[in-house]
């Protein structure tokens, strides 16, 4: 028992001892038990060191990016079960995290009501359940894919620090929404040291900014644009489809399919109705189904005041949302934005044009987009 406290002391607190105690049993392990719990008790508390910390950025489900130094405890790895095997990883061998929701389902409490009988018995609200898969870039080039272990990231930001919690299954309380299940969708890391394999390189004569959004996750992925050519890079990337926004001095293009349902169309009306956000203006541009997903592109602003003081207080987003549809609900799930500006109280937001051609042209190497 003493060598088990002191063996709890040393993970907590850090502490030392040059020798290990011998087992003792009997009346006199019970007093030299007590004995050591009112020495730790007494011993100065001493926190947990960090491991280095990373510059870096966060993405997170809502769409929120955040960047800042990226630590985690010392001494704690990241531990990721492939199917196959648990693999541990260290903190300074990952260059990039993304992390995809492989299952989302609302869930009620059961029970059997009578023994024996298979009849189920449900009752109270539905809640979230997520279930998310792990994508992890190391720093020689491997990607290993699973399911990781619960860990906690820390991210030290200009105003705040922020606790990163790492998931494989995350369960909300009744009446919760996917929405309120706020995750990291991509965790990267400034010090890459991966070499670029697989780049993406798209031409656009008129843009001045090129971003992509992955379908699910709804990661942004801002073009690079070269120099030499004009053309926009996509570099070090893991997908093969993505919505492709384009920024011109005139307006904003979005690549969208051209046929619509109206009844989604307005079923997510409804729910965007609904809703409340800090964003008081919400124009529905696109509504679209891929898979078992609904999309819908939107132009949000803030029209009502703002704690900014200066001609220019009234923020405006370019978002697409991910909605769930389980046939009765439509629920939000996931965000994630192509632009974002801040404007005059008088003025409004960029015009943004619907474009088939850059739907049907597809984000692929090589592409021009009309």
């Amino acid at each position: 028992m003493l060598e088990a406290i002191l063996s709890w002391n040393d993970s907590v607190q850090s502490w030392s001892r040059d020798a290990i105690v011998p087992v003792i049993t009997g009346a006199r392990a019970r007093r030299l038990q007590t004995i050591a719990v009112l020495l730790l008790a007494l011993l100065p508390c001493r926190q947990i060191t960090a491991e280095t910390n990373r510059s870096g950025m966060v993405q997170f489900s809502n769409g929120d990016i955040v960047e800042g130094a990226i630590s985690m405890s010392a001494g704690s790895e990241l531990k990721i079960h492939t199917g196959k095997e648990l693999k541990s990883l260290s903190f300074e061998q990952v260059q990039e995290m993304v992390f995809e929701p492989e299952k989302e389902t609302m869930e009620q409490k059961w029970r059997f009501p009578e023994a024996g009988q298979t009849r189920k018995e449900k009752w109270g609200e539905s809640c979230p359940v997520r279930e998310i898969r792990a994508i992890v870039t190391l720093a020689d080039g491997a990607i290993v894919r699973g399911h990781m272990y619960t860990t906690v990231l820390y991210l030290e930001g200009e105003d705040r620090t922020t606790k990163i919690v790492l998931r494989a299954k995350d369960r909300g309380s009744e009446g919760q929404t996917f929405d309120d299940l706020i995750y990291p969708v991509r965790i990267a890391f400034n010090d890459n040291t991966v070499s670029v394999t697989g780049a993406i390189e798209i031409k656009d004569s008129h843009a001045t900014e090129l971003v992509a959004l992955t379908p699910g996750t709804l990661l942004r992925l801002p073009g690079a644009r070269s120099a030499d050519d004009g053309a926009f890079r996509f570099s070090g990337l893991l997908v093969t489809n993505a919505f492709m926004a384009v920024k011109t001095p005139c307006h904003l293009s979005v690549g969208w399919p051209a046929n619509g349902d109206t009844g989604l169309v307005a079923r997510v009306g409804q729910s965007l109705a609904n809703d409340e956000d800090f964003f008081d203006s919400k124009k529905l541009l696109g509504v679209c189904r891929i898979g078992d997903d609904v999309y819908s592109l939107l132009m949000l602003s803030r029209k009502r005041r703002t704690t900014l003081k200066e001609d220019e207080s009234q923020p405006w987003r370019l978002e697409i949302w991910r909605w769930k549809d389980n046939g009765e609900r439509m629920m939000v799930a996931c965000r994630g934005f192509f632009f974002r500006g801040i404007i005059a109280k008088q003025e409004e937001p960029p015009t943004v044009v619907l474009s088939p051609e850059i739907w049907a042209t597809g984000f692929r190497d090589g592409a021009e987009l009309p």
